[in-house]
């Protein structure tokens, strides 16, 4: 074999073995998306629906994580119009797409009619009515400050840390935990009788008492750069009420300015590859 020729395949093997370790090793990659809707598909509310089932001999990593099943039946029901939205910001390992820490989580919920026990209603209006702020949940660091008693000042939220991946389900590529205990991030989520716009019937007083503070979830599912990824929040709160949200996220869309600066960086990389030839 001529040099020519040996040097050439030390190169093209030094370039699959180079290959090969891209392709092979993870990195942990931080995106934004956008949310583009979000449906509550599930609320059980342990103050109507009676308390939580008991494991049993053999308990799933989630209900050993929520610390009981959910029974039968639900008091509550909702009836929403449209659909949700918000802003997603997590690291994720680029092999599995296994979210690892959710830094942000903003969602928008849409305007609801929720009908208790067939004798309460209470309505829920988004970007309008008494409450001063739309429908929301937020988690981890947060992006908005929001003013939750309407006062002016308030409780801002946007002020906890990132929620990592916790629990039974690390190394699960399709579920992220989260559990705030033994110092719950209060911050974290909506204060439901915050958010609610309307009540008529007898179990009206009883809204202070229902919340939307999530002290543990789960997400379950994995995202791609590219978005378009199916997600299902499911929190629990201090009441050990325990909500469900199917969610879908988008790609946030690159600026036009970075497009536009795409062509000029292959054009010098071309001009520096004639001048190296």
């Amino acid at each position: 074999m001529g040099s020519n020729a040996f040097r050439a395949t030390l190169i093209g093997l030094g370039a699959t073995v180079a290959f090969g370790a891209t392709t092979a090793s993870a990195a942990v990659v931080t995106t934004s998306f956008a949310i583009n809707s979000a449906t509550i598909a599930d609320l059980y509310s342990a103050t109507f629906d009676g308390g939580l089932v008991p494991c049993g001999g053999s308990p799933t990593p989630e209900c050993t994580f929520f610390g009981g099943n959910t029974p039968a039946g639900r008091a509550i029901s909702i009836s929403a119009t449209g659909t949700g939205d918000g802003t997603l910001n997590v690291d994720w390992e680029s092999t599995t797409g296994e979210i690892l820490a959710v830094n942000s989580m903003v969602i928008n919920l849409p305007s609801m009619t929720l009908v208790i026990a067939g004798s309460t209603t209470v309505t829920v209006t988004r970007g309008g009515g008494p409450a001063v702020n739309d429908p929301f949940i937020e988690a981890g660091t947060g992006t908005l400050g929001r003013d939750l008693d309407g006062a002016g000042a308030g409780v801002a939220l946007g002020q906890g840390t990132a929620d990592a991946d916790e629990g039974s389900g690390i190394g699960d590529a399709s579920i992220f935990r989260h559990d705030d205990a033994p110092n719950p991030d209060a911050p974290d989520f909506a204060v439901f009788n915050e958010i609610v716009d309307g009540c008529t019937g007898g179990l009206c007083g009883l809204i202070g008492v229902l919340s939307l503070d999530g002290v543990r979830y789960q997400l379950g599912g994995v995202v791609n750069a590219l978005g378009g990824d199916a997600l299902v929040l499911k929190a629990q709160t201090g009441n050990n009420s325990i909500y469900t949200l199917n969610m879908t996220t988008a790609a946030v869309p690159v600026p036009a300015a970075a497009w536009l600066m795409i062509p000029a960086v292959g054009a010098i990389a071309a001009r520096a590859r004639r001048r190296r030839a």
